[in-house]
This record gives C-alpha cells, sequence and structure tokens, in this order.
C-alpha cells in the first residue's frame, strides 16, 4: 500500500502530465527500499525519487525576526541542506546500480523562508565538494574542496538532480544538474523544453574551476 501522495510528488505527477511524460508509481518489494517513481521522457525511462525542502526551526525564527524587526541574520553553508537531503534519498536508488537505466533526485523547496538553499551553487557544492579557495584570503573561488558526495565511485548510479519550482496554474521551472561521472547519463535532448534549464561541468570537478555550464 502507497503512503499518501506528498505535496512535492502531486507536483511531480501534474508536470509530467503537462509535459506528456509517461509517469507511474513504483510498487515497494518486500523491505527493499524503492524510489518513488518511473519517468518516461521521448521515450527514455528515467527512476526517480522526490524529495521536499521545508523550513526549519531556524528558518521560521529568521523569517520572524524580519517580518517584526525588520533584520534578520541566518547563515547556511553552501549546500549543506541539499547534501543533507541527499544522503537521506540516494540509496533509493542503489538497486539500479547496475542496471542500464537513468535516474534522478527531484528537489522541490516548499517555501522560500531565509534563502534559497537549491540555488546553482548550492547544487555544486553538494555534489563535488565545498567552494575552496586559492588561499584563505582569496577573493574568488578557484574551484571544489571537500564534502563532496559525487565523483569516481560515488553515486556514478544518479544520472542527475533536479529541481522543480511551480509558478502557479500549468507554469513549472525545471531544472537539470547532469552528474559528470553518471554510469548512465541522460541525453539533453531528453529532457529539452523552452522553459527548461540543464547545466553540466565541462571538465572533471575534482579539477576544473567552480562553476556549472549551462547547455
Amino acid at each position: 500500500m502507497h503512503a499518501a501522495q506528498t505535496n512535492s510528488e502531486a507536483l511531480l505527477v501534474k508536470f509530467a502530465k503537462i509535459r506528456v511524460y509517461f509517469c507511474e508509481r513504483l510498487t515497494p518489494h518486500g523491505d527493499a527500499r524503492t524510489p518513488d517513481f518511473r519517468l518516461v521522457a521521448r521515450g527514455v525511462p528515467i527512476i526517480c525519487e522526490v524529495s521536499e525542502l521545508r523550513p526549519n526551526p531556524i528558518d521560521l525564527q529568521a523569517q520572524h525576526n524580519l517580518e517584526h524587526y525588520g533584520i534578520s541574520v541566518h547563515y547556511e553553508l553552501v549546500g549543506r541542506r541539499l547534501r543533507l537531503k541527499i544522503k537521506e534519498k540516494k540509496g533509493q536508488l542503489t538497486q539500479y546500480r547496475d542496471r542500464d537505466v537513468a535516474t534522478m533526485l527531484l528537489f522541490v523547496q516548499s517555501e522560500r523562508l531565509a534563502g534559497d538553499y537549491l540555488s546553482e551553487d548550492d547544487f555544486q557544492s553538494a555534489m563535488y565538494g565545498l567552494p575552496r579557495a586559492s588561499n584563505p584570503t582569496a577573493s574568488s573561488i578557484e574551484g571544489h574542496g571537500k564534502n563532496r558526495l559525487f565523483g569516481p565511485g560515488q553515486c556514478e548510479y544518479i544520472s542527475a538532480l533536479t529541481r522543480l519550482d511551480w509558478q502557479g496554474a500549468d507554469d513549472f521551472r525545471f531544472s537539470v544538474y547532469h552528474n559528470y561521472y553518471a554510469t548512465v547519463p541522460i541525453d539533453r535532448s531528453t529532457l529539452a523544453h523552452p522553459s527548461h534549464r540543464q547545466f553540466v561541468k565541462a571538465v572533471d570537478p575534482s579539477q576544473g574551476p567552480w562553476g556549472w555550464t549551462e547547455v
């Protein structure tokens, strides 16, 4: 029996219907961890696990301070919250590690209190490591540092991370962050749409610069 559909899952189903993607809920088998959905876009199957980022008590307090006192100090290490969600959810996709099928983790941020935790910088920091400067006093970012989750032998079975934003009615914004190390990458044409954005790392993130290339 399936649990009640969450808000983020309902948004994915609505989005798939609008984009004319086939979308079916996957049925758990025994105690095995099972992803949420199977999508088919332009004939390409993609296994999808959905997750929602919700405001935590610190966010709520920061928003309260902003509304009542006009000032709020709220610091969150870039990519930290997304990194924790990836660690929590990536196990849902491990059964597809040795299968020739694309997979993705899809994230929805329910409310943007005190900040946007699904920014382009959050995604690259969570995937490939925190921003690293050439020296402690440098103002520019040289590349990626510690706390990487994606690399050779790490999360290679995840083809991409994605972000879904609902603007109201039938208006969705969809961003795809392709995994440089994916064993089964998603071809960019598969999820192409005028309102979609897709990002890649042009060179190996362990050696290349900070920043995405939009394609």
